[in-house]
């Protein structure tokens, strides 16, 4: 009786684990989704409804459910479900976090240096998009392609580097050759059992399955929690926004999983922490919709003075550069205009010679001109000259 029952919790353990994981896979989709909302809202008109056509390229042709640029941002994990692995690197960064000092072969700079992780295909994929100067406008046709499948893993790989647990492997007496970035730390949230970097992941629980192609409902659920994300962590109020580099951006990673994600006593995650996870996680999704749409105006040719303005007034970028030109055109027509003038006043003697006829004056009769010029010269004139 007692191996049965022993049994029994194992079987429920396995059903509860998968039911768990299954439903932590369905929450990953809608926080990369979230991600390019942010982006998308950040960006112009005219460039929101060219990043929609854009990644319909690839779209059309792997025949997807991703109908809409924000969709799309699952595309890349959505090859992992379809068996095709082959750049399963492509989304993850094993810098080692080694607290109990197991001998390892390789160290961070050397991890760092490897061709095959999320900060260095990120350099790659930006240095294809900045050959295409990021619109197909810029590429020759036979480009479009590559754009559109740089795109889809640019916007994909700039939320996951912002997910704590995708840029550190974690080495300890339990997982000599690592944890695989948290995936075989399993934790109790509340009763469920569940995989670390699932937990991180999906917001830490936070958002609800969001069925592709989105429809009306799964539009305004998105909505919903840009509005709540933007207006907790506005661009003003979260630290470096601004580019800086991909090693950067894993660096930072590395630390909040090392300071924050690792910090749990035992498996149980208790209600502080989950708190702390769940603020961290929404502050990441903000930071990375930010970042996501400063890289995005960098490939769309707008000018680098105005991007801070792109991201600080939701799109408003084209129309206060077109003030800002219109304003300049207008100093430059002024002093033109001036210039000339003076040009013109300063080489024609006749604009200084004054008119003829009868001058008022401001007691007797009127006197000429000739009569006035008399008194102020030292020699006065002969009449007719």
């Amino acid at each position: 009786e007692t191996n049965q029952a022993c049994a029994m919790r194992s079987a429920l353990f396995t059903i509860v684990l998968f039911t768990t994981w299954a439903t932590a896979m369905a929450w990953v989709c809608p926080a990369h989704m979230l991600v390019a909302e942010i982006a998308k809202r950040n960006l112009p008109e005219k460039d929101r409804r060219e990043l929609d056509r854009v990644m319909g390229l690839v779209n059309a042709i792997s025949g997807t459910i991703d109908n809409t640029f924000t969709a799309s941002a699952c595309w890349p994990d959505d090859l992992k479900r379809n068996n095709l692995h082959a750049m399963e690197d492509w989304h993850v960064i094993d810098l080692a976090y080694n607290p109990e000092s197991i001998p390892l072969n390789v160290t961070n700079e050397q991890v760092m240096a490897s061709r095959n992780n999320v900060v260095n295909v990120l350099n790659e994929l930006h240095g294809t998009l900045r050959q295409c100067d990021g619109m197909p406008d810029g590429c020759s046709a036979n480009k479009t392609f590559e754009l559109s499948f740089s795109l889809h893993w640019v916007v994909h790989l700039v939320a996951e580097i912002h997910s704590p647990l995708h840029c550190v492997t974690r080495y300890t007496k339990e997982y000599p050759k690592g944890d695989s970035h948290g995936k075989v730390e399993i934790v109790d949230v509340d009763g469920m059992y569940l995989d670390l970097h699932r937990y991180w992941d999906g917001a830490a629980g936070q958002l609800d399955p969001v069925p592709r192609p989105l429809d009306v409902q799964g539009v305004a659920y998105l909505q919903g929690w840009v509005d709540r994300l933007m207006e907790e962590f506005p661009p003003s109020h979260v630290s470096d926004v601004g580019l800086h580099s991909f090693q950067e951006w894993a660096m930072e990673g590395y630390r909040l999983a090392v300071d924050a994600v690792y910090a749990y006593g035992n498996t149980t995650l208790d209600k502080d922490y989950q708190a702390q996870a769940h603020k961290l996680t929404r502050q990441q999704l903000a930071l990375a919709g930010y970042r996501l749409s400063a890289l995005l105006l960098d490939f769309s040719g707008i000018p680098k003075h105005c991007r801070a303005l792109c991201c600080l007034c939701g799109g408003l970028c084209v129309g206060v550069h077109f003030l800002i030109t219109l304003v300049v055109v207008m100093i430059v027509l002024t002093l033109t205009a001036v210039v000339y003038v003076y040009s013109v006043v300063k080489s024609d003697p006749a604009v200084h010679r004054p008119p003829t006829g009868p001058v008022e004056s401001s007691s007797g009769p009127p006197r000429s001109m000739y009569e006035d010029a008399q008194e102020t010269l030292e020699y006065p004139l002969l009449p007719g000259e």
